[in-house]
């Protein structure tokens, strides 16, 4: 009969590991869940989407040149990268590359283009997209591209004038 008892026991202990199981899933799972929920939430919240944190820009005082009042200032603005499939002339896709840095006269407009990045960014891809590769190869051409960048991006950023549009990329990359 001691068989009997000591299935028992193991009946009666294999029960209370089943609730000590069941109590470990009903309580550490649901604290999990919540945990994981409580960072999500803390990091969607805390992100750090101001544009000025991410403006990347250099500011360049000239020196004092005989007759003027002030150093001439010169702030260049980075704007991100953009890359963009062009026609080729043999009807065959290329990407271009390109990396722009604006020319600013004034430090405090900084802030005011860093607003404006993605509507800059979206008037470079839309000029270029409609581009082939023989409208950008060449100096006069590139020269013609930088222009008409320039002219678009003022347009956009009217009242602030930026002075010029210097390329840091310029790669077309044959698919």
């Amino acid at each position: 009969m001691a068989n009997f008892d000591d299935d028992a026991d193991n009946k009666d202990d294999d029960k209370s590991a089943s609730k000590v199981n069941k109590k470990i899933f009903f309580i550490i799972v649901p604290t999990l869940i919540i945990i994981a929920g409580a960072l999500s939430i803390f990091s969607i919240f805390n992100r750090s989407d101001t544009p000025a944190s991410e403006a990347s820009y250099n500011v360049v005082k000239k020196p004092l040149v005989e007759g003027q009042k002030s150093p001439e200032t010169i702030v260049f603005f980075d704007l991100p990268e953009v890359t963009v499939q062009i026609r080729d002339g043999s009807g065959d896709r290329a990407n271009l590359r390109i990396k722009l840095n604006m020319e600013l006269s004034n430090p405090d407009d900084i802030k005011m283009i860093d607003a404006f990045v993605p509507r800059i960014t979206d008037a470079v891809i839309s000029h270029t997209i409609e581009l082939n590769t023989q409208e950008v190869n060449g100096v006069g051409n590139l020269y013609w591209l930088k222009e008409e960048l320039l002219r678009r991006i003022n347009l956009l950023t009217d009242p602030i004038k930026i002075n010029n549009l210097n390329f840091k990329v310029f790669e077309i990359i044959k698919a």
